[in-house]
């Protein structure tokens, strides 16, 4: 015991001038390799943002974050999380408006010994450009790392904020639209993947973004001006039934909206807990948009 790893041999000479000889290699036990559950880019920072649920262990010590350089298929250690961290990285160097981005992790136990890297996720980015008349043209790469079937056109603008606007199949990658309202208007890709992403001590991650088409490359913002802060939504996701808080005082305009467009629930009220009962409706994705002032949120509720 207390051998490093290697190569060993041993020879055995008797008295009669007879020789034996035996090898073995240790090899190296190393921590087991650790999957990224989704990269997304977060709407407030517009910064690539790497999610993974880490294993219970007590043996792990942090976890190393790899984006690819501008050689394919070759990744640079660019940082570490403690994995007494929460299990998300914030890249505050790639800039998602600029192109898509390609992440691996590892993890490394107490003893500095180094996983084998997760298979990567790429980060999807959209581009815009204006077409015939008032057309906008929309083209976006695909998402990379899961499984997923639907691509989901959000569209904002300063009469309605965050809506959806569309669902494509994964075959698509470009849409023209033509928007009524032009002020404030801005667009994003959404991608569901195919169970809860759940970032320890943090949040429940049950999309994938893209890039925000108006949006500015800014690490070093946290809570934007014209985002609603302070706000939960549980048990999500749930049989049907959610309780909202928040504590933005004033009358709140809050509506959910369905995969496809369809308003299921609209209400206008100044209370900072609602309780939502859509127990009969059909299971699936749904949208909850708050609206308050000036100020917006939308979150992802996920009926059982």
């Amino acid at each position: 015991t207390g051998l490093t790893p290697g190569y060993y041999a041993i020879w055995v000479y008797d008295n009669n001038g007879c020789v034996g000889m035996a090898s073995a290699t240790i090899e190296a036990i190393t921590p087991s390799p650790v999957d990224i559950c989704l990269v997304t880019v977060d709407t407030l920072t517009t910064t690539n943002k790497v999610v993974w649920e880490k294993p219970v262990s007590t043996e792990i010590s942090k976890f190393r974050i790899y984006r690819e350089t501008s050689q394919a298929g070759l990744f640079q250690l660019i940082d570490s999380v403690l994995y007494s961290d929460e299990s998300e990285y914030t890249d505050p160097v790639a800039s998602p408006q600029v192109r898509s981005w390609r992440y691996k992790i590892t993890s490394v136990d107490l003893c500095g010994r180094e996983s084998d890297m997760s298979d990567d996720h790429k980060t999807i980015h959209l581009t815009i450009s204006l077409g015939l008349g008032s057309n906008i043209n929309l083209h976006w790469d695909h998402y990379e790392g899961l499984a997923y079937s639907t691509y989901d056109i959000w569209r904002h603008d300063v009469a309605g904020g965050w809506q959806p606007l569309v669902s494509l199949p994964t075959s698509s990658t470009s849409f023209t639209d033509q928007p009524t309202e032009t002020d404030e208007l801005d667009y994003m890709v959404v991608i569901d993947p195919p169970g809860i992403c759940t970032s320890t001590k943090a949040n429940d991650y049950n999309t994938s973004r893209s890039n925000r088409s108006a949006g500015v490359f800014n690490p070093d913002v946290h809570i934007g001006e014209n985002e609603l802060s302070n706000l939960e939504v549980f048990p999500n996701p749930s049989a049907g039934k959610f309780r909202l808080i928040l504590e933005d005082i004033g009358k709140k305009d809050i509506s959910i909206v369905s995969s496809n467009g369809k308003i299921i629930y609209s209400n206008s009220t100044a209370k900072n807990q609602i309780d939502f009962d859509l127990s009969h409706t059909e299971s699936g994705v749904y949208y909850l948009m708050i609206k308050t002032g000036n100020k917006n949120r939308m979150e992802k509720l996920v009926i059982k």
